[in-house]
């Protein structure tokens, strides 16, 4: 139970950090273009939530004897995508979602990529019962 609630905290918790403020008030604008971003990238924002708190959720409740979870690989994995990723799309390429607050959505976006990298490389998912 433990492991499972740490985390569930971990995975909600950093996405947390995303400002997502000033993209609600794009998604109220009477103005369409302004709408579709705000509206697409609450999407976006909502499925990085979604990935890294249900992802991190579901390894931790598959975990088994059988089947450990590296969390210290993991981790150290997620981070470096993180900083990959906010290094590459808001310092290089200037990509901002919500200037002039944080741009924290790139670093959990390279923690979520990270994290399915990890799950597609550890997990075979052809051996488990029930699947084909």
């Amino acid at each position: 139970m433990l492991p499972t609630v740490l985390a569930a905290s971990v995975g909600w918790g950093i996405t947390g950090m995303i400002s997502y403020g000033l993209v609600v008030g794009y998604g109220m604008s009477t103005n369409y273009p302004n709408a579709l971003y705000g509206l697409t990238m609450l999407f976006a924002i909502g499925a990085l939530f979604g990935l890294l708190g249900g992802g991190l959720t579901g390894l931790s409740l598959e975990s088994s004897e059988e089947r450990k979870v590296e969390w210290g690989a993991l981790f150290a994995q997620m981070g470096m995508g993180g900083l990959i990723v906010y290094g590459l799309l808001i310092q290089q390429l200037e990509w901002l979602m919500t200037p002039p607050r944080s741009e924290a959505w790139a670093i959990c976006l390279g923690a979520a990529l990270a994290l399915l990298w990890y799950t597609a490389r550890k997990r075979d998912f052809r051996q488990r019962p029930g699947y084909r």
